[in-house]
């Protein structure tokens, strides 16, 4: 017969195993490492504003050494490279405000936990925003593309997978011309290229159309005599011809040249979708076509949304004076700010001189799924 187990002697031995575990702590192998300090962040780059005077940074996370980072330390570098704590930062983002306008500026990140400060990003050189009176590309400024002709931009832009700049206009103010040359010409330059085909300097290159991926073209319009009309073409092919955007990328040199206030209204402060829009909601926008003769106070154009699209692709609107050849790829803003979308057509019925607009939100939208681009309207406050 087995004996009875003996509980005190069991319990006993026990409490000496418990005792032993304790005094001997954890085997080496299981032991946590100490915290170290986090890694150096990653991928620091640098955009223009938002506003006047701001440079704004954004990084990724680096590895944090086995502890949290608490907050990020921002260094702007002097010319001898020493470096000036400028600020802190308890997530991956930083606006630097109180800047110069026109001005550049180099940065280093560094991460901190409770092991202290890690090690410095590498640098990023960010600018602000030139002052408006020494910006030259502007929405609402006038362009001609080789090939194609005249037109108007609409907003700018900036991609953080790209890190470039864009102007926008109208698809088919470029329809297939990816690479082409795009010119910025003055009213005086437009007038004298009459006689000696000056366009004025090369500032941008076609990045992306619509029209390239929605399997449309343009082909001339023809007025009621047959003769050719100058700028104004027509959408063909089986694509979705009221997807009708494009960008130019600004050249490295012209940079510091760009300014996001669309002329005379300033704005953009958001993009808003036409869903959002009801009839009769008050638009203004800037065209500037070379019919309009460098006459600026026919550019400023004020009106109301009078319908849109099942799909929401396009927005019908009333403006004084319309929209005209020329204009095309011009801005439209609600009231407020608000970047509605393009200028791409004018209509003769149902209601003569009213325009056709396609949805800058759709446009975006389909943009980044074509591109992989992540494509951000560059903002500012509306100045009247």
């Amino acid at each position: 017969m087995r004996p009875a187990p003996r509980p005190a002697l069991r319990q006993a031995t026990v409490v000496l195993l418990v005792a032993a575990f304790v005094a001997g702590g954890l085997p080496v192998a299981a032991q946590a490492p100490a915290p170290a300090l986090p890694g150096a962040p990653l991928d620091l780059a640098a955009k223009r504003g938002p506003g006047e005077g701001v440079v704004t940074l954004g990084w990724s996370a680096p590895a944090d050494g086995g502890d949290s980072v608490t907050h990020y330390r921002i260094y702007r570098l002097a010319g001898d490279a020493s470096a000036t704590l400028v600020g802190t930062s308890a997530t991956p983002t930083f606006a630097h405000a109180g800047l110069s306008p026109g001005s550049s500026h180099t940065y280093r990140v560094s991460a901190v936990n409770a092991s202290g400060e890690g090690p410095m990003s590498d640098p990023v050189t960010g600018h602000t925003w030139p002052a408006l009176s020494d910006a030259l590309v502007r929405p609402g400024v006038q362009i001609w593309t080789e090939g194609k002709g005249w037109c108007t931009t609409n907003f700018v832009f900036h991609s953080p997978v790209t890190r470039k700049l864009y102007i926008g206009t109208a698809g088919h103010c470029v329809d297939h011309a990816i690479g082409a040359n795009v010119h910025l010409p003055s009213a005086l330059m437009y007038h004298t290229s009459r006689v000696d085909g000056n366009r004025g300097p090369v500032f941008g290159k076609v990045a992306y159309s619509s029209f390239l991926h929605e399997n449309v073209s343009t082909a001339p319009c023809f007025s009621v005599l047959g003769t050719p009309v100058p700028g104004l073409s027509c959408a063909v092919g089986n694509g979705n011809r009221a997807n009708d955007f494009a960008l130019v990328e600004i050249l490295p040199a012209w940079e510091g040249l760009v300014h996001p206030a669309v002329l005379h209204f300033g704005g953009p402060t958001a993009v808003v979708h036409p869903l959002d829009v009801p009839v009769l909601t008050e638009v203004v926008s800037y065209g500037n076509s070379p019919l309009r003769a460098g006459l600026e106070p026919t550019s400023p154009k004020r009106g109301f949304v009078t319908g849109r699209t099942a799909d929401s692709w396009t927005v019908q609107i009333y403006t004084v004076s319309p929209g005209v050849p020329g204009d095309s790829g011009s801005n439209l803003l609600l009231a407020d700010g608000r970047a509605l979308g393009i200028v791409v057509t004018l209509a003769f019925a149902p209601l003569a001189g009213s325009n056709g607009v396609t949805s800058l939100a759709r446009a975006l939208e389909y943009a980044e799924g074509r591109t992989g681009w992540q494509i951000e309207l560059q903002t500012w406050d509306r100045l009247v």
